[in-house]
C-alpha cells in the first residue's frame, strides 16, 4: 500500500523547488533559453540517433542470419534436385534389361556381333545421359573386366586395380567420390558415383556402373545462388574434405577444423534436439563469420554457407556513420536555431527594461517604436502596454486636479441617483394605489368591464415589477402573459385569436420574467397588422433535453430573408438603439446575459406565410441562477 507523503516531507519537497527555481532566476533569460533548448534537442537526438544505430544493427543482424540459412537451403534443395537426377539417370542405366542382357552375353558372342553390342551399349547410354547438366561420362563392368562406356572410360582398365570398384563392392548402393579418374590421361577431378550392377540374377553375376559429373557444375550452383553480403558457399563431404569453394587451391582440402568440429557437434546434438538451428558465429584468424549449414541427404555432403562479419558491419557502420552525421548536423541546426529564438527574446526584453528604466526615472514621454504591422508577439503586447501605461500615469497625474475640482459635482450626482432609487420605490406604490382608486370607482358604477381591465392591469405590473426580482416559474410567466393576451384582446376585439399549447411538464421550471410578453406584443403589432380579423397567434412551449423551447407563431403577412438577417442583427447587436423591436432585443440580451449566448431568440418566416419566433431557454428549478453567467456573480 502507498501512504501519502507526510508534511515535514512535502515541505522539503516545496523547499526544494523552490531552491531550484530562485538558482535558475539568478540566470540571464537568454542563458536559460539556450541551456534549455539544447537540452531539449541534443538529448532527444542522441537518444534516436544510438537507438537507429542499433536497430539498424540489430536489423541488418536479422537479414544476414536469415539470407545465409536461406541460401544454405536454397543450394541444397538445387544440388539435391540436380543429385536426384543423376542418381535417376544413373540407376536407369544400372537397371537397363537390354543393357544387361547385352552385357551377359558379350563374351559369348563372336567378334562382329561383340562390335554391334558395344555399340548399341554405347548408343543406350547416350540416349539415356543426354547432353549438358554436368554429366562427363558413364562406364560400365562385367565381372570379367570388358567395359563400356560413353563418352570417355572412368575405373582403371585392370579391373583388379581399381580403388573405384572395390569401394564400390564393399558397400550396398552408390558411392561417391570426389577424385580423379583412374586414367592417365584426364587429370581433372569429378565427382564419380559408383555402385554394383546385377547383371543376371539367377546365376548371381554382378557387373558395376561408374558415373562421372564434372565437379565444376557444383560450383556454378553454388555461385548463382550467392550474389550478396560477400559472403560464399563450401560444399565438402562429411568428412569435411571441401569439394566446391570459391578458391579452386582448396579443392579436396580439409575445411577450416573449427567450422567441421562445430558441424560435427550441431549434428550429434540434432539426435536429442531435432529443432537445433543450423547456424553459428565463429572467431578464426582470419576473422569472424557467420556460418550456416545444411545436409545433403542422398550422401551426407554439407553445404556450408559462410557470410564474413566485416561485410554485416560495414553496412551496419556506414549507417552508422550516417546517423552520427545527422545527429551532429541537427545539433548544429538546434544550436543555431536556439541562439536565433533567444536572441529574439533577450533583446525586447532588454530593450523594454531600458525604456522602464527611464521612466521610473521621470521621463513620462518615453515611447518604444516598433512596427507594429509586422510585429504581432508577446513583446508587442507587452510593447504596447507599456506606452499605454506610461501615457496613462501622465494623463492620469494631469487629471487629478481636475477631478479634485469635480469632486462636488460628484456628490451632487451622487445624491440625486440615491434620490432617483427612492422615486423607483415610490412609483409602484402610487401606480398600485391610483388602479385601486380606479377599480373601487369603477365596481361603485357598476362598470365590471373596466374593473376587469383595471385588475389584470395591477396583475401584469405587479408581475413586472415583482419588487425586483428578475426571475419567476413558468407557470407565473404564462399567467402574467394571459393577462396581457386578454388586455390586448379587449383592446382589438376579434381582430385577432390565441390558442395555447403550452405543456404542462414545464410548468415548474423557472426562467426570467417578461420573455414571452415583447414576443406577443410584436405579433400583434407587427404581425397581423392591417388585418381585420381572421388573426392567429399561437402559442407553445414544451421541452427539448435540457432546453426549454416557447414558440410564438402568427399568420401575418411574414418578412423577407433581407428582413429576417437586419432583425437579428438588430437584436444580437448589444449596443443601445432605439426603433422597432426595442422589446424583442431586450428580451434576446436578457436571455443571453442571464443563461448564456447559446440561448436566445430566431426566427423562421416567409413573405405572407406568417413569423415563426421560437425562444430558447435553459432548463432549471433551483432558487439560484449560479451555473448561469449573469449567476455566476449574483445569488438572486
Amino acid at each position: 500500500m502507498k501512504y501519502p507523503a507526510s508534511k515535514p516531507e512535502q515541505v522539503h519537497a516545496a523547499r526544494s523547488h523552490v531552491k531550484i527555481y530562485h538558482l535558475l532566476r539568478k540566470t540571464k533569460i537568454r542563458n536559460r533559453l539556450v541551456t534549455a533548448f539544447l537540452i531539449l534537442s541534443i538529448f532527444p537526438v542522441l537518444f534516436v540517433g544510438i537507438i537507429s544505430f542499433v536497430r539498424t544493427y540489430e536489423d541488418m543482424e536479422k537479414k544476414a542470419v536469415e539470407y545465409s540459412r536461406n541460401i544454405s537451403y536454397q543450394i541444397v534443395n538445387n544440388i539435391g534436385y540436380i543429385l536426384d537426377n543423376y542418381i535417376d539417370k544413373f540407376e536407369r542405366v544400372a537397371l537397363n534389361s537390354t543393357i544387361l542382357a547385352d552385357i551377359y552375353n558379350y563374351e559369348l558372342l563372336k567378334e562382329y556381333r561383340q562390335i554391334e553390342v558395344e555399340n548399341r551399349v554405347r548408343y543406350t547410354l547416350a540416349s539415356i545421359v543426354g547432353i549438358g547438366e554436368g554429366i562427363d561420362s558413364m562406364e560400365l563392368r562385367t565381372p570379367g573386366g570388358e567395359r563400356f562406356y560413353y563418352s570417355y572410360p572412368i575405373s582403371d582398365e585392370d579391373i583388379a586395380h581399381s580403388r573405384l570398384l572395390e569401394e564400390a563392392g564393399n558397400k550396398e548402393g552408390i558411392t561417391w567420390s570426389v577424385t580423379q579418374k583412374e586414367v592417365d590421361s584426364d587429370r581433372e577431378i569429378y565427382i564419380i558415383l559408383a555402385k554394383k550392377m546385377q547383371i543376371q540374377f539367377e546365376d548371381e553375376v554382378t557387373g558395376y556402373a561408374l558415373m562421372s559429373i564434372k565437379r565444376e557444375y557444383l560450383d556454378q550452383v553454388s555461385r548463382n545462388n550467392n550474389q550478396d553480403w560477400d559472403s560464399y558457399t563450401v560444399i565438402t563431404d562429411a568428412r569435411g574434405t571441401i569439394i566446391s569453394h570459391p578458391d579452386q587451391g582448396k579443392i579436396l582440402a580439409p575445411l577450416d577444423r573449427l567450422i567441421t568440429m562445430k558441424i560435427d557437434s550441431f549434428e550429434e546434438t540434432k539426435t536429442v534436439h531435432e529443432q537445433q538451428d543450423n547456424l553459428f558465429r565463429i572467431n578464426n584468424e582470419s576473422g569472424t563469420f557467420l556460418v550456416s549449414y545444411a545436409v545433403l541427404a542422398k550422401n551426407g555432403w554439407r553445404v556450408i554457407n559462410i557470410v564474413p562479419y566485416d561485410t554485416l558491419m560495414k553496412s551496419t557502420m556506414d549507417n552508422g556513420l550516417m546517423t552520427l552525421f545527422t545527429v551532429l548536423l541537427c545539433i548544429v541546426v538546434a544550436v543555431g536555431i536556439s541562439l536565433i529564438v533567444t536572441r529574439s527574446i533577450s533583446l525586447p526584453v532588454e530593450h523594454l527594461i531600458t525604456n522602464m528604466e527611464q521612466a521610473g526615472g521621470g521621463d513620462l514621454d518615453i515611447r518604444i517604436d516598433e512596427n507594429w504591422s509586422e510585429v504581432r508577439d508577446e513583446f508587442a503586447t507587452l510593447s504596447k502596454g507599456f506606452n499605454d501605461m506610461v501615457f496613462r500615469l501622465k494623463k492620469l497625474i494631469d487629471d487629478v486636479y481636475r477631478a479634485q475640482l469635480k469632486e462636488k459635482e460628484l456628490e451632487f450626482l451622487k445624491k440625486e441617483a440615491e434620490l432617483n432609487a427612492l422615486q423607483q420605490q415610490i412609483n409602484p406604490h402610487f401606480l398600485y394605489n391610483t388602479l385601486e382608486a380606479i377599480f373601487w370607482t369603477a365596481q361603485l358604477k357598476g362598470e365590471n368591464e373596466i374593473s376587469e381591465m383595471v385588475t389584470a392591469l395591477g396583475d401584469f405590473f405587479r408581475t413586472s415589477i415583482n419588487k425586483g426580482i428578475e426571475y419567476i416559474t413558468i407557470d407565473d410567466e404564462i399567467k402574467n402573459v394571459k393577462t396581457y393576451v386578454y388586455l390586448q384582446k379587449i383592446r382589438f376585439g376579434t381582430r385577432f385569436s390565441v390558442e395555447w399549447n403550452i405543456s404542462r411538464d414545464i410548468m415548474q421550471f423557472r426562467t426570467i420574467k417578461l420573455i414571452l410578453q415583447p414576443i406577443i406584443e410584436n405579433a400583434i403589432v407587427h404581425g397581423i397588422e392591417g388585418m381585420e380579423n381572421g388573426g392567429l397567434i399561437q402559442i407553445s412551449g414544451y421541452r427539448e433535453g435540457q432546453r426549454i423551447v416557447f414558440a410564438v407563431n402568427d399568420n401575418g403577412k411574414g418578412m423577407t430573408a433581407d428582413e429576417i438577417n437586419r432583425l437579428e442583427n438588430f437584436i444580437n447587436n448589444t449596443e443601445k438603439d432605439t426603433g422597432r423591436s426595442i422589446g424583442v432585443k431586450n428580451v434576446n440580451q436578457r436571455i443571453k446575459l442571464y443563461f448564456g449566448n447559446e440561448y436566445g431568440i430566431t426566427f423562421i418566416s416567409a413573405e405572407q406565410q406568417g413569423t415563426t419566433v421560437r425562444i430558447e431557454v435553459p432548463v432549471f428549478e433551483s432558487e439560484l441562477l449560479t451555473d448561469y453567467p449573469l449567476g455566476k456573480y449574483s445569488s438572486r
